[in-house]
């Protein structure tokens, strides 16, 4: 079943980009103007199996509620926020061995596709479910491909040390940072504040991040009042949510939510 979480439209979308990001269990799609300011945004959550076993069907029925999905846009772009993402030190990575990367990390081979993007020293080989792939280059006319991590880490930049945590429906992206250099950047499923709080906690031992004085940002879908914040705010000394400015978006209505719901799309 598909369920509609946020629908924030401008009047004017004229001119504006389409991105549309595909996860394991929803589909984010949002309107950037010339300036690069968000204009209209959209979020769709759903059961993962379905979107796996079904997603031409999850589609047509996402596409039921999508003002953006049904609207023309000239350059659209796609983006993919699946786990299945990793990197490799651009040193040792030859794409002759491409094909065998992606099995032995990721167990797959066809209908997925492998994607390969680089930033600093690390290539970055994640998959594209070629179902999904198909059926978005079947209604656009796509310009490119991308995984999460990509956007994420260029608007962040990979500086200082820190970690960072995006909340999903369903799962929590940790990205941990160590003297300009990256350490992790992986999703971890969760059900309770205690499964966030215990994978946190585990990257602070295993990364040598030392709890007394690591900044740890939180963004997503996370509020202050939640039992998920009260949990994590009683362990983590150095916790608090991100800031994300208020020139990044130009509808007034994204300012009815907390705008660090929107940090990993903008």
């Amino acid at each position: 079943m598909v369920q509609k979480s946020f629908s924030i439209y401008n009047s004017d979308l004229t001119d504006c980009t389409l991105f549309i990001e595909t996860g394991n269990d929803y589909i984010a799609c949002w309107c950037n103007n010339a300036a690069g300011s968000m204009e209209a945004f959209e979020l769709f959550d759903f059961d993962a199996v379905t979107a796996a076993t079904d997603f031409n069907e999850l589609y047509k029925n996402v596409k039921l509620y999508s003002r953006l999905l049904t609207s023309g846009f000239s350059k659209v772009h796609c983006i993919w926020g699946h786990a299945q993402c990793t990197f490799i030190p651009e040193t040792v990575y030859t794409r002759s061995s491409l094909a065998e990367y992606g099995y032995l990390l990721f167990g797959v081979q066809q209908p997925h596709t492998l994607l390969v993007e680089k930033i600093k020293d690390m290539v970055v080989l994640s998959t594209i479910p070629q179902i999904a792939r198909m059926e978005y280059d079947e209604h656009f006319e796509v310009d490119s491909h991308s995984h999460a991590y990509m956007g994420i880490l260029t608007r962040l930049g990979i500086t200082g040390t820190g970690i960072q945590v995006f909340f999903y429906k369903s799962n929590v992206l940790v990205l941990a940072v160590k003297n300009s250099q990256l350490l992790l950047m992986q999703q971890f499923a969760y059900q309770t504040p205690d499964d966030v709080l215990y994978n946190i906690l585990n990257v602070c031992a295993t990364q040598n991040l030392p709890l007394e004085t690591t900044q740890i940002t939180a963004a997503g879908f996370i509020t202050t009042d939640s039992s998920m914040y009260e949990k994590l705010y009683a362990y983590l000394p150095k916790l608090s949510i991100a800031v994300v400015p208020e020139n990044r978006f130009s509808s007034a209505e994204f300012l009815a939510y907390p705008l660090h719901y929107f940090a990993s799309f903008c």
